[in-house]
């Protein structure tokens, strides 16, 4: 029970949360949110109410940073009963928080010394921010 309380502090408090931003962003922004309704349109037949991109660009990607923000601002060690965690144990904590993030962005930049061309002419038009859209080209 000790380590799964250490991981439940800080995987569900601040992993879930933050990766649901950044595959908001990403879909949203970067892949685009009409190519992503041309996807579900294959999948289903039909496109979806345009009221979803309004959520997913702009709404759900608030109301989630206003909840990041909160448990930052809230935050305390985690505690089991009565027995208050380390510094150390804290520190494992946010180790095992940053390290499911890590996969990502070292994939991404991997992509990025990987792919020829300059980051502009691999793919300028994908999405509202084209320029950043060089993640997506190897995900297609």
């Amino acid at each position: 029970m000790y380590l799964f309380q250490l991981v439940d502090w800080y995987i569900a408090a601040y992993v879930l949360i933050v990766d649901s931003i950044l595959e908001l962003f990403i879909i949203s922004w970067i892949y685009g949110a009409e190519r992503f309704f041309d996807d579900i349109k294959l999948m289903l037949g039909y496109r979806p109410p345009y009221i979803f991109a309004i959520f997913w660009r702009f709404l759900t990607p608030l109301f989630l940073m206003t909840v990041l923000v909160n448990t930052l601002w809230t935050y305390g060690p985690p505690v089991y009963q009565d027995y208050h965690y380390s510094q150390t144990e804290v520190a494992i904590g946010w180790c095992f928080a940053t390290v499911s993030f890590l996969p990502v962005p070292i994939y991404a930049v991997y992509i990025l010394v990987k792919t020829r061309g300059s980051f502009i002419q691999v793919r300028p038009s994908c999405g509202l921010l084209g320029k950043l859209s060089v993640i997506v080209v190897c995900l297609n």
